[in-house]
Parts: structure tokens; C-alpha cells; sequence
């Protein structure tokens, strides 16, 4: 919760005067001294409200009252008043206490800074010259203070960034005077590590006796970061604005479960705002793709297969998918390569200003608008094809707006999302058949008998010209071809891609494919070979720390998860003949999953791969307890006293003492940390000791999350994929 500070008259003042200036209350005593508030709550809040960097000389929780202590009044704008209040002035080593830290971020994160107006809401009508702004100050050197409010006159280099005080554009409830307001302050690239004092500096210019406000503040940059484009980072914070918190899932999950079924109009409007109509998009030569498990990869491998067809002339790919592993413009690629940050900036903001433009300000929530700016991107880019994967369901998902796909798809089947698609087979495969169209071929892989028979009667009702069901490759069909994406199961995943590219290069090039049914057409070999999906059955040994084999598959749902566990039997026992090696596994689920289920198939093949070790993290990417921006997941529920990973540790101590392969459960090695930082320099440490006594190679297992697998390679340092 965040600090709310409400109004409290002097102990030395008889009476309090409240005077309307402008449409603002200011507190004044008959005196003539006015009470300064507590401006500065937090100088870096989490997306979910918890507060993880602290002003200087910050009062307890427990007082909500104005204080005078913390926030400074510089008096009658002296030009040799201090900036920071005296006593406060020294801030390195710092005055925070323990409990209250300082921000602490890289060099390139964004601090988000929130406060409340006590009162001093500024009015929308007023005209913008009397809008009032908030200041961020500092000298970029590290251990070098700014004295007096001179300096911030004589230097305006000093000046980082502005805002706005308080208006409804940045505070929650423009109603409520004592509403929490929002602005951010980003860390410029290059920064180098070191702690560097901040001061949040408010000029109160509609008081007629002039009034000027600041509280300091220190941050502490551990890292010199990442490159990453101002506008990238602007793009991005606004972006995990308009994520649906945990909070309102929550309340959509108990109503019921049912999806809003106006979803697919509100979409259309937003796309409509944007300039176009979903009829523009037929241009793109569109493939559609559904399922539980293997979708992602079935998009990936068709884009693949696309990209390298030897055609008349090359096929410019688009594909769009989610969830991203590091950087949210993986979304959106253009033969196979995420846009470039400029791009995603150019566009992001392309479709945010024609929305405002139509004088409505709302705006779409995360997936929604990234879709909208997905088919602006491929429109702007000319694609020859746009594969566009669903984010949850399929009939009223915001992907299902498109009016005439080339081809639809199915991947697998499973039970997921189940308060939303159903707890049903049946009611999941309505869910994905409502993105079959009339007269537009539609393709799935095998499924259960429960799941196949709705998808046929769905593709009879909503007028389908035909359904394709595709029976994985055989060695003998697969020939010589090896699929470019690990694990058995993607022999489905590519007879089904290699169903959706024959069909769309028939009905878009008017080339027919020729070879017998179950074998791969020479046409598709090399694409087929070359595809990649990063975070899927991917293995990974880093240059600087060539003892440890990284493992990495994003498996969230107990089909996934089995399939995940036979994988890493298989690759983890190649080329270990003759070595000692240990076994360690990070795992993490979102949502409301269960951990014994989804923990047993890894339990189950203790008896031939053991782990040594097993760690359990929320998906925090770094130790400061704050995330990499395009990390951040606000429909997962805060967990501060990491309840849940305690949770996940003891269903797998259970599910290991199931198998029989220890005596008791007491053998069953587990950890819990905070964040993914924190797990990685733990898997360094026991990696270090390991090699020490004799070991060759430690093998680590990160899965039962994309968002954790996308945090463990960004504190890695990896490439965006």
C-alpha cells in the first residue's frame, strides 16, 4: 500500500487559513509559515504499488501526517537556500535506514516515481501555462551533491527530466485530492556504477508568495546496463501501463469465467481509431494460429519454412507472437527478426498518437494494443504474409478481428486458461475453433477424440471450406531432414506447418506442392532445418562460464511440462559418458497452476537424471527487487513473502518421495530466493564449489515459465533472439 499523507495543522499555529487559488487548497497558517508536506511517497514503485526505493530521511509508514522534517520548503526562493533540507544535506554512505532502502537500478532503467497532490489537484480546463510541473535534478557524477538552489539556476544541465504535478492524465483518481500520481525518471545509458543524488524539485508558482518544494533522494546504479533507445524505454513504460492487473483478472476469473464477449467489437473500434478496418488486412496473405501446446513453434516453423521457399521472388515474412523472453519487440518480426527499437518506438507511437488524435484517450489493454500496432507494423512493412499467433482462446481473442485468413490452424490441445476457455476439452476446442472463417481452409494436428469432434463441428458452423487433419512425421517421412527446433514432439508442430504452407503457397503463389502424404517436401527441407524458437528446448553454454549447461524451456502446462521432461532425459545425457555432472533445477509457475502437477514429470525422471539441487524464484529479475522493464508481468500477484515458491518447494519434495528415489524426504534438496538475480550468483556459488571437488559439469534446468526463462537470459546478459 502506498503512503497517503493527509492534512495536519502546525502545534504552533492558532488556526489554519485554507486559501483557493486557482482552484488549489494550500494550507496556511495565520503566520504565514506553510506546513511542507510529504511529497516524495516512493522513488521506485513497483507495477503492483510496492514501494522498493525510498527518499532520504523518509517518515515511518505509521505517520501520514504533514511533517515538516521531510520535505523542504526552500524559503522565499533564496538563491543560497539549500536545495536538500539541512540536516539531510550529507546523503553518502546515505541516511536510509535498513528497512527503507534507496532505489537501486542499472544504468537504463526507468525509476517510477509516485507522490500524492495533498490537495493540490491541478484543474484539466486550467490553461496549460498554469499547470504546474515537477523537476528531476542531478549532477550525473557520482557522490556529488547539488548545494544550493543557485546551482539549479546557473545550471541548466542539471535538469534530468519534467513532469507533471498532478493532473488526470497522471494520477490515478483525478477526483480524489489525495490520489497517487505517477512520473519516471530513466537512468541514462552509460551511467556508470555508484550512488548519485536525485532531487524531485516542485515549484508551487500559483501560490502569489512563491513557493518551491524538494525532496532528495539517492539511487544507487549497480550496472552500466544495457543499450537501449530513450524512445524504446518510453514506448515500453507506457506499454506495461495498460497491462490488466492481477487484481481485475482475479475479479473476471470469480465472476464466472466468461470472456467478454464484447471484446472483438471494442478491438475493432481501436483498430478503427488507428485508420483501419479489419478488411485492410486481407492484403497480408493471413495464417491464423490456435492450440494449447506448440503453437508458437508451429508459427515459427512456418515463418521459417516461408522465409526460405524458392519461389518466384522471396516471401517477406511477419509473424506475430507472444509472450516475449526479453525484449517486448520479439513480438513482432520481419523475416524472422524482431523490429529494430527504433521501429518498435516509430510504430508504438505511431498508433498512440492516432488514438489520442481522435480526441478519446483510452487506450487498449497490453495484448490488445500490441496486436493493433502489430498490424500496423506489417502494414507499414509491406509483408507478403502475416502469421499471427492467438493469446488465449481464440474466438474472442483480439487476433480474431482479421475478416479472410489464407489458412487457419489448431496445434494441440490441452487443458489451460481454465478460467477463461473452460475446464473441458470440449469447451477449450470451441474456444480455439471460433477462429475458423467461412470458406477459408482450416488444418489441425491430431487430437483427442473429445477435442477433434467439436473442432469438426465448429469448422461446419462457422462455414470452413475444409479441415485438414495432419498425423505427425514419421523418421521415415522426416528422411534426412533434421527440424531446427528441439524435441520429439515438434514432428507434429512441423507436419502441421508444413500443412499451413502448402495450402498458402497453393492459394497465394498458385504453385502446387507435390510429395507423398507424410513426407517432407524438398521444398520445405531447409526451412524446416533453419527454424528457431529461443526459450523452447534451448541449450546454451556461455563462453565465460563453460562448466555450466543451460537448459531453457518455457513449459507451463502439465502437457507442455511432460513433454519438456522427456527432452532434457534425452539432450541432458548426450556427451556425458566418463563425466561427473550435477543437476539443478529453477522453476517457476504464474497464475493459479498447481505445482504438483505440474512438478511430477520432472520428479519422474529422477531415477535416470537426477537433480542435485532445486531452486525455486518469482520471476523478479534483478536482486533490487525491481524488473527489467519489458519484464514486467502485472497479472501476476505480488508474493512478498514468496509463499508461493515455499509452496512449489514442498510439492517437489513430495513428488521426489513419491518416485522412491531417496529414503526420506529430508534428502530432497531445495532453495527459495527472491529473484532471478539472486538464483543465478546462488548457481554460481554451487557451481564453483561443485568444480572444486571434481565435478565436470553442472546442468541447469530453467522452466515452468517463459517470463522466468526470458528473466534467467536477460541477467545473463544474452542476446535479444
Amino acid at each position: 500500500m502506498l503512503h497517503r499523507s493527509t492534512f495536519a495543522s502546525s502545534a504552533t499555529t492558532a488556526f489554519t487559513l485554507a486559501l483557493a487559488i486557482g482552484g488549489l487548497l494550500i494550507s496556511q497558517d495565520a503566520g504565514g509559515v506553510v506546513d511542507a508536506h510529504s511529497w516524495l511517497d516512493c522513488s521506485n514503485t513497483l507495477p503492483n504499488g510496492q514501494c522498493v526505493g525510498y527518499p532520504i530521511g523518509y517518515p515511518t509508514r505509521a505517520n501520514p501526517d504533514i511533517n515538516t522534517l521531510y520535505t523542504y520548503l526552500i524559503t522565499a526562493r533564496a538563491p543560497t537556500a539549500s536545495v536538500c533540507q539541512p540536516g539531510r544535506q550529507t546523503i553518502f554512505p546515505g541516511n536510509n535506514p535498513p528497512n527503507l532502502p534507496p532505489a537501486s537500478v542499472s544504468a537504463g532503467q526507468t525509476l517510477h516515481l509516485t507522490w500524492e497532490p495533498n490537495g493540490h489537484l491541478d484543474n484539466v480546463q486550467s490553461p496549460a501555462q498554469f499547470r504546474t510541473k515537477v523537476e528531476i535534478y542531478w549532477t550525473g557524477v557520482p557522490n556529488k551533491l547539488i548545494g544550493t538552489r543557485a546551482e539549479l539556476q546557473q545550471n541548466p544541465s542539471l535538469l534530468l527530466t519534467s513532469m507533471d504535478f498532478a493532473t488526470p492524465q497522471n494520477c490515478d483518481d483525478p477526483a480524489n485530492a489525495n490520489t497517487v500520481c505517477h512520473g519516471y525518471v530513466t537512468v541514462p545509458q552509460g551511467t556508470a556504477p555508484g550512488k548519485y543524488q536525485m532531487v524531485w524539485f516542485w515549484p508551487f508558482n500559483k501560490n502569489p508568495v512563491g513557493e518551491e518544494y524538494s525532496t532528495c533522494f539517492e539511487v544507487d546504479v549497480t550496472t552500466p546496463g544495457a543499450t537501449a533507445e530513450a524512445p524504446t524505454l518510453d514506448a515500453v513504460d507506457k506499454l506495461n501501463g495498460l497491462q490488466t492487473n492481477f487484481a481485475v483478472l482475479e475479479a473476471v476469473r470469480t465472476s464466472g469465467g466468461s470472456i467478454n464477449k464484447n471484446s472483438l467489437p471494442e478491438v475493432i473500434a481501436f483498430v478503427e481509431r488507428a485508420g483501419y478496418k479489419p478488411e485492410d488486412f486481407d492484403e497480408m496473405n493471413l495464417i491464423h494460429v490456435t492450440g494449447t501446446k506448440g503453437k508458437g513453434s508451429t508459427c515459427a516453423l512456418s515463418e521459417s519454412i516461408l522465409r526460405n521457399y524458392d519461389g518466384p521472388k522471396k516471401i517477406k515474412t511477419g509473424l506475430y507472437t507472444s509472450p516475449h523472453l526479453m525484449e517486448v519487440r520479439e513480438r513482432i518480426r520481419i523475416n524472422g527478426a524482431p523490429i529494430s527499437q527504433e521501429l518498435f518506438a516509430k510504430y508504438f507511437f505511431d498508433v498512440w498518437d492516432r488514438l489520442d488524435s481522435t480526441g478519446d484517450k483510452s487506450k487498449p489493454g497490453y495484448f490488445r494494443f500490441l496486436t493493433v500496432v502489430a498490424f500496423h507494423a506489417f502494414k507499414q512493412e509491406k509483408v507478403d504474409v502475416a502469421i499471427l499467433e492467438v493469446g488465449v482462446g481464440g474466438a474472442f481473442d483480439s487476433t480474431n478481428i482479421i475478416h479472410k485468413p489464407v489458412v487457419c490452424a489448431v496445434a494441440a490441445l490441452g487443458i489451460d486458461h481454465v478460467s477463461v476457455l473452460g475446464s473441458t476439452l470440449g469447451e477449450i476446442a470451441w474456444n480455439k475453433g471460433g477462429i475458423f472463417k467461412k470458406d477459408v481452409p482450416a488444418v489441425t494436428s491430431q487430437q483427442p477424440e473429445e477435442g477433434l469432434s467439436v473442432l469438426l463441428s465448429r469448422a461446419k458452423e462457422l462455414g470452413a471450406s475444409s479441415i485438414e487433419v495432419t498425423a505427425p512425421f514419421t523418421t521415415e517421412g522426416l528422411g534426412d531432414v533434421t527440424i531446427g527446433l528441439a524435441g520429439k514432439h515438434q514432428v507434429a508442430n512441423a507436419a502441421l506447418a508444413t500443412a499451413i504452407c502448402r495450402i498458402w503457397i497453393e492459394k497465394v503463389l498458385g504453385q502446387k506442392i507435390t510429395a507423398p502424404e507424410g513426407v517432407v517436401p524438398k521444398e520445405f527441407a531447409k526451412g524446416l532445418a533453419s527454424a528457431r524458437w529461443a526459450g523452447r528446448g534451448q541449450i546454451m553454454v556461455r563462453d565465460n562460464k563453460p562448466k555450466i549447461t543451460w537448459f531453457f524451456d518455457g513449459a507451463h502446462t502439465a502437457e507442455s511440462i511432460r513433454v519438456c521432461a522427456t527432452w532434457f532425459q534425452d539432450a541432458s545425457q548426450k556427451n556425458t559418458q566418463g563425466k561427473t555432472v550435477k543437476r539443478v533445477l529453477v522453476f517457476n509457475c504464474t497464475g493459479p497452476r498447481d505445482g504438483d502437477t505440474l512438478l511430477k514429470p520432472l520428479a519422474q525422471i529422477q531415477s535416470s537424471v537426477q537433480f542435485n539441487e532445486a531452486v525455486f524464484t518469482p520471476a523478479i529479475t534483478f536482486a533490487s527487487n525491481t524488473y527489467k522493464g519489458d519484464l514486467v508481468n502485472n497479472t501476476a500477484p505480488i508474493d512478498l513473502e514468496l509463499k508461493s515458491q515455499k509452496t512449489l518447494a514442498g510439492c517437489w519434495t513430495k513428488q521426489v518421495g513419491l518416485t522412491g528415489n531417496v529414503e526420506t524426504e529430508a534428502e530432497v534438496k531445495t532453495t527459495v530466493l527472491p529473484s532471478i538475480e539472486h538464483s543465478i550468483n546462488w548457481i554460481d556459488d554451487y557451481v564453483k564449489n561443485e568444480v572444486e571437488k571434481g565435478v565436470d559439469e553442472v546442468q541447469v534446468l530453467v522452466t515452468g515459465s517463459l517470463h522466468l526463462v526470458g528473466g534467467v537470459q536477460s541477467v545473463l546478459g544474452c542476446e535479444v533472439a
